[in-house]
């Protein structure tokens, strides 16, 4: 079975504002359109699709160069394809892989926007290892993007990118409680997103989920 879709959408938003606000700053407005494909084989156990997008902003919302507000940037255009393939080879185990590729520019400087990576990716395993026990892992890995440093004293620097590893499994003690745990940056990789904020370095959590 193939799907094919084509969706135009215009859409006009304000993002929160920061301190210290600024009086001029105006809605950001945006035109896009995106068109793909999805694809099943193999009586469903496998499926991949791939989606273009494109939307053009009028008075985009960003940063300022020094990093202390936020101000409209006249025109930008972002633009780039989507993909995904998932093999599911039995009911209770399946794999994913996501990828997607972005160019954001800046249309009146011809600079790329910050804070965009052109490249992310990610690979997630789901595997129903029993009728209670699930288990899932997840890799995900972002290209370098231009970013500047913490009190914008450098306005554009490249950023580099890093991988991330997450697992995490959940137990049906009942049909009414579960208990699960997750570790987050399994390999403790150090990365900062955006440049001068490190992020935590490995993490383990655990819980209890109950529904009625």
């Amino acid at each position: 079975m193939k799907n094919w879709c084509w969706a135009p959408s215009i859409s006009a938003t304000k993002l929160p504002r920061r301190y210290p606000p600024n009086p001029n700053l105006k809605p950001e407005s945006s035109l896009g359109w995106d068109a793909g494909f999805e694809q099943a084989l193999a009586a469903d156990t496998i499926r991949f699709g791939l989606t273009y997008f494109h939307n053009s902003i009028r008075d985009l919302i960003a940063d300022s160069a020094d990093g202390t507000t936020e101000v409209n940037v006249g025109r930008a255009v972002t633009q780039g394809v989507e993909s995904f393939f998932v093999y599911q080879p039995i009911q209770a185990l399946a794999f994913r892989l996501d990828y997607t590729y972005t160019q954001a520019t800046d249309e009146i400087a011809h600079l790329e926007l910050l804070r965009g990576p052109k490249h992310q990716g990610s690979l997630n395993a789901a595997w129903q290892a029993t009728s209670r026990l699930s288990l899932n892992a997840t890799l995900l890995a972002l290209s370098s993007w231009v970013d500047g440093n913490r009190d914008f004293s450098i306005q554009r620097l490249d950023a580099p990118g890093y991988t991330t590893v997450d697992l995490a499994a959940g137990y049906d003690v009942t049909n009414h409680l579960t208990v699960y745990g997750r570790v987050s940056n399994l390999l403790d990789r150090h990365y900062q997103n955006p440049v001068g904020f490190l992020q935590p370095s490995v993490g383990a959590f655990a819980g209890v989920k109950t529904k009625f």
